[in-house]
């Protein structure tokens, strides 16, 4: 696949996956990818820019800005960890929800069985007064 056959996501992934590389290892990581440092640092402007789904390049934005940079690791690893940890919540909120429906669905097979019960005693009960004359 060829730079320019990748998805807008694909292309958001490559620049946020780069930023993340350490110093001294931006161009392998560009090498092994098929990724020209042109293409990635216009990707990366776009990324900023957001304009990357449209695909128009901004004007004057090829600088390199670290702190920027290392400011979209931060917040990029920030929200990992919050999908992380919500993704954990949402697990044991299933379970607690898991355990509240069986004990309704134990709730509603108690409430038939007496239900059930009653009527029969209503039925013997009727019953039992035709037969005494009640």
């Amino acid at each position: 696949m060829t730079v320019h056959g990748l998805t807008v996501e694909q292309r958001r992934e490559h620049v946020l996956a780069y930023l993340e590389v350490p110093y001294g290892s931006k161009a392998g990581y560009l090498s092994a990818h098929g990724i020209g440092a042109y293409q990635i640092r216009q990707w990366r402007a776009q990324l900023y820019a957001g304009t990357l789904e449209t695909g128009l390049v901004p004007r004057g934005v090829w600088m390199n800005d670290f702190n920027v940079n290392r400011e979209v690791v931060r917040l990029r690893k920030q929200v990992q960890a919050l999908q992380s940890a919500m993704t954990a919540k949402q697990a044991v909120h299933e379970q607690a929800l898991a355990a509240k429906q069986a004990e309704l669905d134990a709730a509603g097979a108690v409430t038939q069985a007496l239900g059930k019960a009653i009527a029969l005693l209503h039925a013997g009960t009727e019953s039992a007064d035709s037969t005494t004359g009640h």
